[in-house]
């Protein structure tokens, strides 16, 4: 099974949030299973833009945090039209 990580799980790796114990736990599954996530190319503008909004460092975050991001073992799905036509159903189910 593949599993697509939202950014607002990303954001929670380095804000300490309602639900950041749930997404530190995917960050383990992700350790023990890389090949099983991916993530919209998007994911990581989104991160960014949160964290340096929100971060208590903005600056540490940018030159420590999001490298580390980029070391996670996803892969990069950008949007096509093929992936648009697969999604579109998904999408009008609210998923």
């Amino acid at each position: 099974m593949i599993r697509v990580i939202d950014a607002s799980v990303g954001v929670k790796w380095f804000l300490d949030e309602a639900d950041s114990s749930s997404a530190q736990q995917v960050l383990q599954h992700i350790g023990q299973s890389p090949r099983g996530f991916i993530v919209p190319e998007l994911f990581y503008f989104e991160v960014y833009a949160v964290c340096m909004r929100r971060h208590p460092n903005p600056k540490n975050f940018a030159t420590q945090g999001m490298p580390l991001l980029f070391q996670l073992p996803f892969t990069r799905v950008p949007m096509s039209e093929e992936l648009a036509l697969l999604a579109s159903p998904f999408i009008l189910e609210g998923l």
